[in-house]
């Protein structure tokens, strides 16, 4: 998993740098700081993504949210803290209880992706959500595949 993360962040960079938007990856204490205010343990694969490899990706529009960091401009209008708040987040208007299972983690336009809060695994599974702002049932799909996969997918719909 984290192999398989490092691999893939590494060729596509070296493969698509220009054209997908990397950000330096952040201190472990901001990693730490974005834990405590999201009140939720990142998994392995997303210490990693963030800390190691980038913080956050953007790909045409697609998006894997960075945590903010005050320190790196490209953090300050969308990140995982501001989406993740009700109070602020542009996703689940109608359905704010969504945030207590879900941390939105990115998106493709209208549609965002989240993992689910309450199973601790290293590399969870990705789930889809193509109504986050319904007024009535909002469907969150649960993919076959976690982050490393996610990424693939952006990438693919943006260059095939």
């Amino acid at each position: 998993m984290i192999n398989d993360l490092k691999d893939l962040m590494s060729s596509l960079d070296d493969e698509f740098g220009g054209d997908i938007g990397f950000i330096k990856p952040c201190d472990i204490t901001v990693v730490n700081e974005a834990e405590k205010q999201l009140s939720f343990k990142f998994p392995a694969v997303f210490k990693q993504l963030y800390h190691e490899e980038s913080n956050g990706l953007r790909i045409d529009n697609k998006i894997i949210y960075s945590i903010y960091d005050e320190k790196e401009k490209k953090t300050f209008s969308e990140n995982l803290q501001r989406v993740n708040n009700p109070e602020t987040s542009y996703w689940f208007k109608f359905k704010p209880e969504i945030f207590n299972d879900y941390l939105v983690i990115g998106s493709d336009g209208e549609i965002c992706f989240a993992i689910y809060k309450h199973r601790e695994l290293d590399n969870p599974t990705i789930y889809i959500c193509e109504n986050p702002n319904a007024k009535k049932d909002v469907i969150l799909e649960k993919l076959d595949f976690g982050l490393a996969d996610l990424i693939k997918v952006m990438v693919d719909n943006a260059f095939n």
